[in-house]
């Protein structure tokens, strides 16, 4: 603020006592009573150095009106670096004193530059002594303090907190209210015993740079990051929702096991998958890995939004390094800003947390050489081979986000650290069709790609993983409405017409099967096929369903099956694999009247 000339405001030499700058200031704003604006008039008319006074007043009125419009009873001004001034705001926040007392003060203040403008505030009985000396403390010491009972906090930034929402390996979130826009915010906060190392802090700090310096829908904006008295933190966007791991386990939860399969709800599943492959993508291109993809670092917003959280283990990767994908249309400012940020060396795993049990399958970040979390984590990382990790890394991190997807599970689980690193480095994981229902075979092969243990085996960009189960997903568009004029043709053959799936149960049937064998649809459903075949010819079915699964694309062949009256009819069968399921596409014809006029039954 200005200094501006200061007067004198002393009983003249005459003995006429001059008015101070808050009833000048009200005089100005008809904010008095009809008695002192007619003595403050006359008053006038006799002093020079008052009317001086005044025109310095008078040529504030833009401040003054800026100062009545800006400033209400429930918002703060904005943030301010003397203290008298946060005490006024914190009182205007309180509802202690109104905005219009503010203003005049804080235009009494600049005349008065050498005065605290709290303590003006207290001279003209707004504002009680001991409340300003309440204030003035906790202006002095407002920093980012524990709250065990839920109570709020009123931080030197003008930000409630309202209660932790989770705590990671170093960090802690909290949900807040940003009382100077009215909104709510997320706050993360380094946790006070992890700020009293350097490493840890510069850690911190590069992740809400990295977060900060990109811009992509799939990233959390960072409003501010702030690391005062000890304290560390930045606040961004709060997005209300549920982290993806526990979208998963919902999804698997709810899924029927002898039902069909749920598409619907995997293909929102995929579409969720497929949109943090665009960011991380976007990142590629930026030159910066994630290195600790999991469920629990994206979030599921209520309207379906979906962010990719917890940049804490992001590095830059070299300009020319192999790997880094070729940025499309970068500010070259941005990628500067991005380029010097460098990584702090990490340390040596402590060998206690090697034998340590791990919690919830291996979930937890680890810290060290081998950073990332251990169920997730790529070999070259489980192995602490720093200068192997690249994109690719995040491709792996990202199909075992996959299988999580289709099996439920992270690929691989232990109950001890070195038996679950010695899994991820030298152990495949299981078809996730062994672990769940209704895997499709397009998908699984997408998945375990990803899954390689030499990067070279993997997909060798996120654009191309994501691709790869996008082509699946259109491709199920269009099989859905294939389906859908399958079923249409189901109601109206003559012929049995059928869908198998890969354990040989009947999924689908149409009315043919009543007509020529005398089961209802509802009776055929979920039986195996052999349940209605000749037991003579069970072996015969056994092997032509093994000769589908090992790839042949079409079999012919012809059993006998029993009715349900308990007679016996011969039927050709054609059965043709359905590309990217693990279902075949079965056509059967009555031939017993054909064999029987050949003489070939009796």
């Amino acid at each position: 603020m200005t200094k501006e000339t200061t007067y004198d405001v002393q009983d003249d030499p005459e003995g006429s006592e001059h008015p101070d700058e808050i009833k000048l200031v009200e005089w100005v704003g008809g904010a008095l009573s009809e008695d002192e604006l007619a003595r403050i008039d006359q008053h006038l008319e006799s002093c020079e150095q008052c009317a001086a006074r005044l025109d310095a007043i008078e040529s504030e009125d833009p401040f003054v009106r800026h100062l009545r419009g800006q400033v209400s009873d429930t918002e703060p001004t904005a943030a301010v670096a003397d203290e008298g001034l946060k005490v006024a705001s914190e009182a205007l926040q309180r509802g202690l004193i109104t905005s219009d007392q503010l203003a005049t003060a804080c235009l009494a203040w600049r005349l008065r530059p050498q005065v605290d403008l709290a303590q003006l505030l207290v001279d003209r009985g707004w504002l009680d002594p001991s409340t300003r000396t309440e204030l003035v403390g906790e202006v002095r010491s407002a920093e980012l303090g524990a709250v065990g009972d839920g109570s709020h906090v009123f931080l030197l930034h003008g930000i409630d907190l309202k209660r932790v929402h989770s705590t990671g390996g170093i960090g802690r979130v909290w949900l807040a209210r940003d009382r100077v826009l009215g909104r709510r915010i997320a706050l993360k906060e380094l946790l006070p015993e992890n700020a009293r190392s350097a490493s840890k802090r510069e850690r911190f700090f590069r992740e809400a740079r990295i977060a900060a310096q990109m811009n992509h829908p799939g990233m959390v904006p960072v409003h501010g990051y702030h690391d005062a008295g000890g304290r560390c933190y930045y606040t961004m966007q709060f997005v209300g929702g549920a982290t993806l791991t526990e979208v998963i386990a919902d999804y698997h939860a709810g899924l029927d096991r002898t039902a069909d399969p749920d598409y619907a709800a995997l293909l929102t599943l995929l579409d969720h998958f497929c949109f943090v492959c665009d960011t991380i993508a976007y990142a590629h291109s930026r030159g910066v890995i994630h290195r600790d993809l999991k469920g629990d670092n994206v979030l599921v917003g209520d309207f379906g939004e979906v962010r990719v959280l917890d940049w804490g283990l992001a590095k830059k990767l070299e300009r020319g390094v192999p790997g880094r994908e070729t940025p499309s249309g970068a500010d070259p400012t941005e990628e500067e800003d991005l380029q010097s940020d460098q990584e702090p060396a990490g340390g040596e795993v402590d060998e206690a947390l090697l034998d340590a049990t791990i919690s919830a399958s291996g979930r937890a970040t680890m810290q060290g050489e081998r950073l990332g979390t251990p169920a997730y984590m790529a070999p070259e990382q489980a192995s602490g081979e720093v200068e192997e990790v690249d994109s690719r890394t995040d491709v792996y991190g990202l199909a075992a986000l996959l299988y999580e997807v289709l099996a439920g599970r992270p690929p691989f689980q232990g109950d001890r650290l070195n038996e679950l690193l010695h899994r991820v480095i030298h152990e495949n994981p299981k078809p996730p069709s062994d672990l769940a229902p209704h895997v499709p075979v397009e998908l699984e092969r997408v998945c375990l790609k990803g899954l390689a243990k030499r990067r070279g085996d993997r997909q060798q960009s996120v654009r191309e993983l994501r691709q790869e189960v996008r082509s699946w997903v259109v491709d199920r568009t269009e099989r859905k409405r294939t389906e859908q004029e399958r079923e249409r043709f189901f109601a109206i053959s003559h012929d049995l017409l059928a869908i198998v799936d890969a354990r040989g149960r009947i999924r689908q049937a149409n009315p043919a099967w009543e007509k020529t064998l005398g089961w209802r649809v509802d009776e055929v459903l979920g039986k195996r096929v052999i349940d209605v075949v000749h037991p003579e010819d069970h072996a015969h079915v056994l092997r032509n369903h093994k000769t589908l699964r090992g790839g042949t694309p079409t079999l012919s062949s012809e059993h006998r099956h029993v009715c349900k009256d308990g007679t016996v009819k011969w039927l050709l069968w054609n059965t043709t694999p359905i590309p990217g399921e693990a279902f075949a596409y079965a056509v059967g014809r009555d031939i017993t009247e054909l064999k029987r006029a050949a003489g070939l039954i009796g």
